[in-house]
């Protein structure tokens, strides 16, 4: 009878596994398949026990999300050019989603709602916290102070935050905005808020009593808030202005930059907990072959105006850890 009941459970598991391979709807990971089969597992004997085997497909689907860095309707739009070239890299359906603030993408990673995500730094340390690994870091284009694209230079793996104010404003440094309302693209975003958050209490000022936050949901429309006199200032990444330079065509006019931050890690394309290396590889070789076709490059350029990927290395992300700890103790 025992042995009988060894055979059942194994021809489950097998039915689960075909079951999986033929529901084109169903998204079910290798993390859980795997925590299936070790319940099973205790009921049997060593010699007995089943294993699932590797396969770079663990799910009929991929689930990708990209967060709201930029206009939430820019971004739903440029989800299908990438979905159709990673589909045809990983020769599997690819589902790309919306997240609906820096903080749902991170709880939806940590769920196991999504298996792949493009993070922001103070993200990703974040996401770090339940496990999500970084499997490639992003490049992209040097701006100059023209808010110009220097093709003269190599691409950088560094981001920058930037302080912008209108062309007649009072504000000359850090310590002029006392008093003054400050739009924050989100209360995660690493050059928006958490360096900002940082430097103004390094500088004596109290962001909590001395300054008023304006959270306008997104970097373009912190630039916005500043154009249309919404805000006093705005700290975004350098230079989202050149984001409206066909829009608001006098925008470099009309607004100046008071300060640019020193270097930042830049942003991370990361996987939940639990997804093994062969799997990370396959991923990693997808996204590296999407900048060395003309497709390829325009999809990830405008999605967040990256050029290409290159590895990793996550003590580069110890700074924004440190950050984010003095973050924790605001409070906001």
């Amino acid at each position: 009878m025992k042995f009988h009941i060894k055979i059942i459970l194994a021809l489950l598991v097998l039915l689960i596994l075909a079951s999986c391979g033929r529901r084109a709807e169903s998204s079910t990971s290798r993390i859980d398949l795997e925590k299936q089969v070790q319940d099973i597992n205790e009921a049997l004997t060593e010699e007995d026990q089943i294993f699932v085997e590797d396969d770079v497909s663990y799910w009929t689907t991929l689930k990708v999300e990209i967060s709201p860095f930029l206009n939430a309707q820019w971004l739903s739009k440029q989800r299908g050019p990438l979905k159709k070239l990673l589909e045809k890299e990983l020769d599997q359906d690819v589902e790309i989603s919306l997240g609906q603030d820096y903080s749902a993408t991170i709880e939806a990673l940590k769920n196991g709602e999504i298996h792949l995500a493009l993070l922001s730094p103070s993200q990703y340390v974040l996401a770090q916290d339940y496990g999500a690994k970084a499997i490639l870091r992003t490049l992209s284009y040097e701006i100059d102070k023209d808010g110009d694209i220097d093709f003269e230079k190599d691409y950088t793996s560094s981001k920058y935050s930037q302080l912008i104010t209108k062309k007649d404003s009072d504000i000359k440094s850090l310590a002029d905005l006392k008093g003054k309302r400050l739009a924050v693209a989100n209360y995660l975003s690493t050059t928006g808020f958490i360096l900002p958050l940082n430097l103004l209490t390094i500088h004596g000022l109290n962001p909590t009593e001395d300054i008023e936050w304006v959270n306008v949901g997104s970097h373009d429309k912190a630039v916005e808030a500043v154009y249309y006199g919404d805000v006093d200032a705005a700290f975004t990444y350098k230079d989202a202005r050149t984001l409206f330079k066909s829009k608001l065509k006098d925008i470099f006019e009309t607004t100046r930059v008071v300060l640019v931050s020193d270097p930042l890690p830049s942003d991370v394309v990361a996987v939940a907990a639990g997804i093994d290396e062969e799997y990370i590889e396959a991923l990693k070789e997808a996204f590296l072959n999407l900048s060395s076709s003309e497709k390829g490059r325009d999809a990830i350029y405008n999605i967040y105006q990256w050029t290409d990927f290159t590895q990793v290395n996550d003590e580069d992300y110890s700074q924004i850890k440190a950050m984010i700890k003095r973050h924790e103790r605001e409070d906001f």
